[in-house]
């Protein structure tokens, strides 16, 4: 089984990034089919020629005539990259442009020449002798070839945080995807937008954060690698702090928390009797509270069996689960991380419409009462290869939408927010849904679409709704419907020798030290 990711079309992983993009490593620089015709100049048609230009003994020639081209109509798609290639020999002097109405790459030498192009308002190929400095020379072997891409676009319109490599907190930038290692290995973190409506998250000397029999100090070290943390001790019977929220009456209320030393417990979040357990270690805690306009970030009173604990990054959000840490410093109203969308990667030579497979290693954020889905599709929600965790606790679907006959096939997991290994498997007449090394459903009967359907692959229902806000390892797809063996294989806990020509590809690259080090902890190399 150790080639069965080479038989993958697109395999995303948590490796590279950029702004506005997350890398996949397959396809590693593949093409599209073959645009120009006639390239090797075998006969004298299928290219307009200026003037000074003649196609014979199997390349086109130039006299050296300035501001004359050879140029055809390659019927590409505006805004799409493609690489153009061609060979100059017979070289005697001047400039020849490559490229369209606009030229920016010009040569004046024999030799090979790759040039990548995007053209944005026609698609003809231009070979022009420059003006001023005409090109006197023979070409040959042009091609020119869609570049394909599996990456995925990326946007989040503010900045966000992450648990870096080091296992610190870490502020990422504006549209720049996050890797986040909560779990211990990396995973690529996509969540909803949400605000930590508190105004001082860290900062618990402002007046905001009232104090009743307590004394509070900076400079402890805090879980984001500063010593902003601060160490709050009790001095009195109604010792606590406290933060009145005004318009947050549902939250999810979350704080870090450790002890000084030993172990002990506190009450957190409320002014009722519930308790939390502190360590000597940072973690952080978390409780969904109704009806309350409070936020405890400290309560010694009660049972509470501590006297000192230190505190950082408080928050209060309107959801029904915790999300990454938002900080704020005295903004009004708080701080609002923007949702993250993570789409269009792929197309229809990447996706196969008649059979195929699609894979997924990784966790939905909670069990919300949402849907949240992400598959292939033609950009629509009417035909879409989905993998669905639907409005019911725990459940997974694989979703056929659009394929005639094929019945949507459900699973119940353990728990939603731990990771799964999940493939969809279409082609017709079978119908699969495998999770964690088993066939856990399918069904026998329907067909599929035709060639050149399916040409996206999205973290959403294929527009815009239901996005996917989870936690993703691997995502692949399969231009074939693979066999039981190799789903099993591919799908089961015992899966690393698949991911080993995947590794050695990024060595090859020249993948960065972080994508290195994550694909070691996630496929235990």
């Amino acid at each position: 089984m150790t080639n069965l990711l080479y038989k993958a079309s697109i395999v995303t992983t948590p490796t590279a990034y950029g702004v506005g993009v997350l890398n996949s490593i397959k396809p590693a620089q593949s093409f599209g089919e073959e645009l120009v015709t006639n390239g090797n100049f075998a006969t004298d048609s299928d290219w307009s020629k200026g003037t000074g230009w003649t196609i014979s003994g199997g390349s086109a020639n130039c006299d050296g005539t300035g501001g004359s081209s050879i140029y055809q109509d390659i019927s590409g798609v505006l805004n799409t990259t493609y690489i153009i290639t061609l060979t100059i020999s017979g070289y005697t002097s001047g400039t020849l442009q490559i490229g369209g109405s606009t030229n920016n790459l010009e040569v004046n030498s024999n030799g090979a020449f790759t040039h990548y192009r995007t053209w944005t308002s026609d698609t003809i190929l231009y070979l022009k002798s420059k003006s001023g400095d005409g090109f006197n020379g023979s070409i040959d072997n042009v091609s020119v070839k869609e570049q394909i891409n599996a990456d995925f676009d990326f946007t989040r319109t503010s900045s966000a945080t992450r648990v870096n490599p080091d296992y610190l907190i870490e502020t990422v930038a504006t549209d720049i995807p996050r890797l986040d290692y909560t779990n211990g290995t990396a995973s690529i973190l996509l969540e909803p937008q949400s605000t930590n409506v508190l105004p001082y998250s860290e900062d618990f000397s402002q007046s905001s954060w009232i104090k009743n029999d307590i004394s509070i100090e900076s400079g402890y070290l805090a879980p984001d690698g500063t010593n902003n943390a601060y160490k709050v001790t009790k001095t009195g019977s109604h010792a606590h702090l406290v933060d009145t929220i005004s318009g947050c009456h549902t939250a999810t209320k979350s704080i870090y928390a450790k002890t000084t030393s030993g172990t002990g417990t506190i009450i957190l979040f409320n002014n009722v009797t519930t308790y939390f357990t502190i360590t000597e270690e940072w973690q952080r805690f978390d409780n969904q509270q109704a009806g309350l306009d409070f936020f405890y970030a400290a309560d010694f009173r009660g049972a509470s069996t501590l006297t000192e604990i230190i505190i950082w990054g408080a928050q209060s959000e309107a959801l029904t689960y915790p999300t990454s840490y938002i900080p704020t410093s005295g903004q009004s109203g708080g701080v609002t991380r923007a949702a993250e969308t993570l789409n269009n990667a792929g197309n229809s030579d990447l996706i196969n419409s008649t059979e195929g497979v699609l894979y997924f290693e990784g966790s939905a954020l909670a069990n919300d009462g949402t849907y949240r889905e992400f598959g292939l599709s033609d950009g629509t929600s009417s035909k879409r290869v989905l993998i669905s965790y639907v409005n019911s606790d725990n459940v997974v679907r694989a979703n056929f939408d659009g394929m005639n006959g094929a019945s949507n096939l459900l699973h119940t997991l353990t728990n939603a927010t731990d990771f799964v290994k999940i493939a969809v498997v279409y082609k017709t007449n079978r119908f699969e849904l495998w999770v964690n090394g088993i066939k856990v459903n399918q069904d026998v009967s329907g067909s599929t679409f035709p060639a050149g359907i399916l040409t996206e692959l999205n973290f959403n229902s294929g527009s815009t709704g239901s996005p996917f806000y989870g936690k993703t390892k691997t995502v692949a797809v399969f231009k074939e419907a693979l066999s039981d063996t190799e789903l099993a294989c591919l799908t089961s806990t015992n899966n690393r020798e698949i991911f080993l020509n995947y590794y050695y590809r990024m060595q090859y690259v020249g993948a960065n030290t972080e994508a290195l080090s994550c694909a070691e902890q996630t496929f235990n190399i």
